[in-house]
């Protein structure tokens, strides 16, 4: 079964994918620590391990953070959103920083436009070959500078 949709879902498992909290601290998190610049990818995946709560790994991906991916500068950023996120990093497991011409952020770009502010989240669906399970995207924006 694939599935797509903007909003709330609660499937069989037990526990609601959707977390508006987790959601807004994001949004005004990673506002506060950017300026407001923007990103082209940011993406939210459980993991795999069953807890009762979701453990999120946080994806996220523009072209100005390309010159930092890999070194100090890096581990400055994402420590930055988790002292940010500090009521809600629980739930954040990792952060990965992708560069911008990485595939998968080039193949959620092209299937899903979510402008900020919206919210996708997708399911059980495979795109160009790439199987994703569960994801809710914040934000997915080609041509982001």
């Amino acid at each position: 079964m694939v599935w797509f949709q903007i909003g709330t879902w609660n499937g069989t498992t037990g526990f609601t994918v959707k977390d508006i909290l987790l959601e807004n601290a994001l949004r005004s998190g990673l506002s506060a620590i950017t300026g407001g610049k923007e990103f082209s990818l940011i993406m939210l995946v459980p993991e795999e391990h069953l807890t009762l709560q979701p453990v999120w790994n946080l994806i996220i991906s523009a072209p100005w953070l390309d010159a930092i991916i890999g070194g100090t500068e890096e581990t400055a950023f994402t420590g930055s959103i988790m002292e940010v996120l500090s009521d809600q990093n629980k739930k954040i497991s990792r952060i990965t920083v992708l560069e911008s011409d990485d595939d998968l952020v080039q193949l959620i770009n092209s299937v899903f436009t979510v402008v900020e502010g919206g919210t996708a989240e997708i399911g059980d669906i495979r795109i160009k070959g790439v199987d994703i399970r569960k994801a809710i995207i914040l934000q997915s924006e080609q041509g982001v500078h």
